[in-house]
């Protein structure tokens, strides 16, 4: 998730997104960190992986509680305008099969 944050936002958006960093972490995540981009400071990169694509599916369906929630929201408050959204995988050498939804 790439965030733009203005500059009088960074210090508690980076306490929220310490928040954020264990609620992932709890819900499945194997790892999450963020990350300030040095081109631009007020962008920030959270970087979170998952062991499979389909944990990272079971993070937005149902493993959020109402407090992790209210973290997420909080983090988008701070920042100017909802985070950017990408998913990346390891490139694979063989084809996936038809209907591959674990990568």
């Amino acid at each position: 998730l790439t965030y733009l944050v203005e500059d009088d936002q960074v210090h508690t958006f980076v306490e929220v997104m310490a928040e954020v960093r264990r609620s992932r972490l709890r819900t499945g995540a194997s790892s999450c960190e963020l990350y300030q981009d040095g081109a631009d400071l007020s962008q920030f990169v959270q970087v979170a992986l998952y062991p499979t694509w389909g944990e990272h599916l079971r993070h937005h369906t149902g493993r959020l509680t109402g407090a992790d929630q209210a973290l997420y929201e909080a983090a988008t408050a701070l920042a100017a305008g909802p985070p950017e959204a990408r998913h990346l995988f390891l490139p694979r050498s063989d084809p996936a099969p038809a209907g591959d939804k674990e990568r």
